[in-house]
Protein backbone atom coordinates (compact mmCIF):
# COMPACT_ATOMS: atom_id res chain seq x y z
CA UNK A 1 0.00 0.00 0.00
CA UNK A 2 1.32 3.10 -1.28
CA UNK A 3 1.03 6.73 0.80
CA UNK A 4 -1.14 8.05 -1.28
CA UNK A 5 -3.27 4.49 -0.34
CA UNK A 6 -3.21 5.24 3.08
CA UNK A 7 -3.89 9.27 2.96
CA UNK A 8 -7.03 8.33 1.20
CA UNK A 9 -7.72 5.26 3.61
CA UNK A 10 -7.66 7.17 6.60
CA UNK A 11 -9.98 10.11 4.87
CA UNK A 12 -12.42 8.08 3.92
CA UNK A 13 -12.23 6.96 7.98
CA UNK A 14 -12.63 10.37 9.65
CA UNK A 15 -15.45 11.26 6.99
CA UNK A 16 -17.35 7.55 7.86
CA UNK A 17 -17.00 8.59 11.86
CA UNK A 18 -18.29 11.96 11.09
CA UNK A 19 -21.03 10.81 9.37
CA UNK A 20 -22.28 8.40 12.40
CA UNK A 21 -20.83 11.04 15.18
CA UNK A 22 -23.85 13.11 13.29
CA UNK A 23 -26.61 10.47 13.98
CA UNK A 24 -25.58 10.48 17.70
CA UNK A 25 -28.40 11.43 19.46
CA UNK A 26 -28.02 14.59 21.85
CA UNK A 27 -28.22 12.98 25.21
CA UNK A 28 -25.13 13.64 27.47
CA UNK A 29 -23.67 9.87 26.84
CA UNK A 30 -24.61 10.43 22.79
CA UNK A 31 -22.39 14.19 23.19
CA UNK A 32 -19.56 12.15 25.61
CA UNK A 33 -19.24 9.41 22.71
CA UNK A 34 -19.50 11.82 19.81
CA UNK A 35 -16.77 14.17 21.01
CA UNK A 36 -14.47 11.08 22.05
CA UNK A 37 -14.84 9.78 18.19
CA UNK A 38 -14.90 12.19 16.88
CA UNK A 39 -11.67 13.54 18.12
CA UNK A 40 -9.76 10.04 17.56
CA UNK A 41 -11.04 9.09 14.15
CA UNK A 42 -10.00 12.26 12.52
CA UNK A 43 -6.74 12.44 13.86
CA UNK A 44 -5.19 10.49 12.51
CA UNK A 45 -5.75 11.53 8.92
CA UNK A 46 -4.10 14.93 10.30
CA UNK A 47 -1.65 12.85 12.02
CA UNK A 48 -0.30 10.59 8.95
CA UNK A 49 0.11 13.60 7.29
CA UNK A 50 2.20 14.73 9.64
CA UNK A 51 4.01 11.89 9.87
CA UNK A 52 4.71 12.19 5.99
CA UNK A 53 6.44 15.31 5.95
CA UNK A 54 8.84 14.13 9.51
CA UNK A 55 12.17 15.47 10.05
CA UNK A 56 13.60 12.36 10.86
CA UNK A 57 12.87 8.66 11.67
CA UNK A 58 12.03 9.05 14.97
CA UNK A 59 9.26 11.91 14.41
CA UNK A 60 7.90 9.56 11.86
CA UNK A 61 7.86 6.89 14.46
CA UNK A 62 6.18 8.93 16.86
CA UNK A 63 3.51 10.01 14.80
CA UNK A 64 2.59 6.87 13.26
CA UNK A 65 2.30 5.46 17.17
CA UNK A 66 -0.22 8.50 17.95
CA UNK A 67 -2.25 7.63 14.51
CA UNK A 68 -2.21 4.30 15.89
CA UNK A 69 -2.88 5.20 19.38
CA UNK A 70 -5.48 7.06 17.93
CA UNK A 71 -7.57 4.33 15.61
CA UNK A 72 -7.05 2.12 18.72
CA UNK A 73 -9.33 4.63 20.78
CA UNK A 74 -11.88 4.61 17.88
CA UNK A 75 -12.32 1.47 17.65
CA UNK A 76 -13.13 1.51 21.59
CA UNK A 77 -15.59 4.03 21.26
CA UNK A 78 -17.40 2.39 18.23
CA UNK A 79 -17.46 -0.68 20.04
CA UNK A 80 -18.85 1.26 22.99
CA UNK A 81 -21.65 2.40 20.61
CA UNK A 82 -22.22 -1.04 19.32
CA UNK A 83 -22.50 -2.28 22.82
CA UNK A 84 -24.92 0.73 23.90
CA UNK A 85 -27.11 0.29 21.10
CA UNK A 86 -27.06 4.02 20.98
CA UNK A 87 -27.18 3.45 17.17
CA UNK A 88 -28.19 -0.24 15.31
CA UNK A 89 -25.28 -2.11 14.56
CA UNK A 90 -25.91 -1.95 10.98
CA UNK A 91 -23.98 1.31 11.23
CA UNK A 92 -21.48 1.07 13.78
CA UNK A 93 -19.94 -2.54 12.46
CA UNK A 94 -18.73 -1.71 9.02
CA UNK A 95 -16.67 1.19 10.95
CA UNK A 96 -15.12 -1.64 13.61
CA UNK A 97 -13.36 -3.92 11.35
Amino acid sequence: MGNRDLSERLLVFAVSVGKVVDRLPRSTFGRQIAWQLSDSGTSPMANYEEACAAESRRDFVHKMSICLKELRESKSWLRLLKASELLSAIKVEPHID
